[in-house]
């Protein structure tokens, strides 16, 4: 089940008619660009859930995220949802080619031959590439 999120950002805006749509992507940097306050986030919840797992375990784990596909959607209001396995995340298209998701990052959008890349405003190394399907 997806978590809940809090209200959409304000400033939503449409989205341009060339970046509606549907994509697939992966980020396939993301285990290298988590921050050390994330991934101890990660240790942490991994020993409350008394779950056995070394440092190699979750350095793989974190590389198969890069591996899997994500699923990307823009609506021509701006709603912009992501999808990776059962976790969404949700935000919206706030016009300069940007996304502000509701988990806080912004991402800046950029228009490539197939689809769009997005990268982590202030992480420019944390990079989605997005082909369009539809």
């Amino acid at each position: 089940m997806a978590p809940a999120f809090a209200a959409e950002p304000a400033g939503a805006q449409p989205a341009p008619e060339w970046l509606v749509g549907k994509y697939k992507g992966h980020n396939r940097n993301f285990s290298s660009t988590i921050s050390k306050q994330d991934r101890a986030a990660v240790e942490s919840a991994v020993a409350d859930a008394k779950l056995e797992a070394t440092s190699k375990d979750i350095d793989e784990a974190l590389k198969s995220i890069g591996a899997t596909t994500i699923k990307l959607t823009i609506s021509a209001d701006g709603e912009v949802t992501a999808e990776l396995d059962s976790i969404s995340a949700k935000g919206q298209y706030i016009g300069n080619n940007q996304v502000s998701w509701q988990a806080g990052p912004t991402s800046d959008i950029v228009r490539t031959e197939k689809g769009v890349n997005f990268s982590q405003v202030g992480n420019t190394a944390n990079v989605a590439e997005y082909i369009k399907v539809k």
